[in-house]
């Protein structure tokens, strides 16, 4: 067994310390932001608008002029301790941190707060590590974790209790693998990336080839995985690897839960995979892309960068990009140009009063071909 540190007694940090709460100076500096209200008062956790108290953050941000209304009503009886909000609003008596995009400076303090709990340092005494297995001095491993031989990790990595890393992973710096997450063999993950609870990662396609006598033959598959830095993976996500050559995830390219994607698939940089796609077997999707909720994606499929699919879309046939837009979008299945889709959608709303029309046509044809 490798020799590794045992789980240290204390975990501290660079961030903020929730349990003494956040000051609105030190949060105003964070993000850039003008105090209009209390300085020196404190908040303690982040909480959505309606349900702020006098101890939380919020934000005000409406995305249309409808929410704007409401948003604003429930922001004049608020309680909340501070609102980040894009223009200060004299109406609104909580304290105000006026900032460009509130939204941004949400995501911003809330990274940098840390509050969801972390695992303490080292490696915890139930965690099974493998021969030869390279870990450096800043990593946390969890508890019943099992690393395989000849894994690799790098610094500041996260590992939750119950995850699993096969032999010969390679995985870079900071990141995080939550609990019951697989991770295959031999496969290569970047910097950045997290990999959510019960997703497996690198394991085999489904691949058969069929057999007179003995039904479907499982094909090995011993290509391999390789995800690039700040890959994220959804919970309960499973990747496939290459049967013979890879399977690769670009660079920032976010993938939702429950997604399923085929061996030998390339996806570029900065896509988004929402929950319940399904991507067959060897496509080839640019960066940039986004294939909404349910998207079904056929195998041997090309699909351009900066395309969009709707949700509930079956890409049956290669999807290219219209240069003239920045980005091109497609509904339906087959897939049309979104524009083309909510025609055919207006239409096939009106079917039925069309069919009825059509009887009624048909029957005074009749009585008009009789008489004549």
């Amino acid at each position: 067994m490798a020799k590794h540190s045992s789980m240290k007694t204390d975990n501290k940090d660079d961030s903020l310390n929730q349990s003494n709460g956040f000051s609105i100076e030190e949060l105003a500096l964070l993000v850039e932001a003008e105090i209009r209200g209390k300085s020196k008062s404190k908040v303690y956790s982040i909480k959505p608008l309606a349900e702020a108290s006098e101890k939380d953050l919020t934000f005000f941000a409406p995305t249309n002029k409808k929410s704007y209304g409401e948003l604003l009503e429930t922001a004049k009886i608020s309680n909340a301790g501070a609102i980040l909000i894009s223009e200060y609003n004299e109406n609104i008596s909580s304290t105000q941190l006026v900032v460009k995009d509130p939204f941004a400076a949400l995501i911003r303090i809330s990274q940098q707060l840390n509050l969801k709990p972390k695992q303490k340092k080292g490696v915890h005494p139930t965690a099974v590590i493998g021969d030869g297995v390279s870990l450096p001095e800043e990593i946390s491993i969890g508890a019943y974790a099992v690393i395989g031989d000849g894994v690799s990790i790098g610094k500041n990595t996260t590992i939750y209790p119950h995850a699993t890393l096969y032999e010969g992973v390679l995985v870079g710096e900071n990141c995080t693998i939550h609990s019951h997450a697989v991770l295959r063999e031999n496969l290569k993950v970047g910097n950045f990336c997290i990999i959510q609870n019960g997703s497996v990662v690198g394991s085999d396609g489904f691949g058969y080839i069929p057999h007179p006598e003995r039904g479907h033959l499982h094909i090995p598959h011993i290509g391999s995985l390789e995800l690039a830095d700040e890959v994220e993976i959804g919970a309960n996500s499973a990747i496939d690897r290459g049967t013979l050559g890879m399977t690769t995830i670009g660079r920032q390219t976010k993938i939702d839960n429950l997604v399923q994607i085929g061996h030998n698939n390339q996806i570029g940089e900065r896509t988004l995979v929402c929950g319940q796609v399904g991507v067959g077997g060897s496509c080839e999707i640019g960066s940039d892309v986004v294939l909404a909720g349910c998207v079904g994606v056929a195998d041997h499929i090309k699909i351009d960068s900066k395309v969009r699919t709707a949700g509930m879309t079956g890409v049956s046939r290669n999807l290219s990009h219209e240069k003239s837009n920045t980005n091109t979008d497609y509904a339906g299945l087959p897939p049309v140009n979104v524009a083309d889709w909510r025609r055919q959608a207006a239409c096939l709303i009106k079917l039925p009063s069309l069919f009825k029309q059509f009887r009624s046509a048909l029957k005074r044809i009749e009585k008009l071909e009789k008489s004549a």
